[in-house]
């Protein structure tokens, strides 16, 4: 009987782990996705900023991700359904308009 009680503890106690480590590599896996995303959605941006500065001479002059992505969305510049959380996304404008910084926070 102990020796019963001692190997379901142990079989248990394997489990757990188990599926605690599956859990956190999700986690992991999940916030590399996350952040893959958010990488090429900079790189997207950039290219649409690189299109409206030879439009316009000049980037958009706005203070937030969140307004650069909408002059973006409503200059056609990038899709209007395009799947962003733009509070991640820190852009400031320079030089007069004639370089920007664009960052993920």
């Amino acid at each position: 009987m102990i020796k019963k009680l001692i190997t379901m503890s142990i079989l248990m106690t394997g489990a757990v782990f188990t599926i605690n480590g599956v859990s956190v590599k999700a986690d992991d896996l999940l916030a590399n996705a996350s952040s893959a995303t958010n990488q090429a959605n900079v790189t997207q941006f950039k290219a649409a900023l690189d299109l409206y500065y030879v439009d316009h001479s000049s980037y958009p002059d706005v203070t937030s991700g969140a307004e650069m992505i909408n002059v973006l969305k409503d200059e056609n510049y990038i899709s209007e359904n395009a799947p962003v959380n733009p509070d991640i996304f820190d852009y400031q404008v320079k030089n007069d308009g004639q370089n920007y910084s664009l960052e993920t926070k």
